[in-house]
């Protein structure tokens, strides 16, 4: 995984609590559907 932002991480918890994909989390913030993935199982 990289590094990421901190705003970019929120960003990332913020779009999956209004139930999107990971595909549409990625997209709208820049990474790959794995990195959102590996964000949201951490956190």
């Amino acid at each position: 995984m990289r590094c990421l932002e901190p705003m970019i991480i929120t960003e990332i918890l913020r779009l999956k609590e209004m139930h999107l994909t990971y595909r549409e989390i990625a997209e709208a913030t820049d990474v790959s559907k794995t990195t959102v993935g590996e964000i949201i199982n951490k956190c």
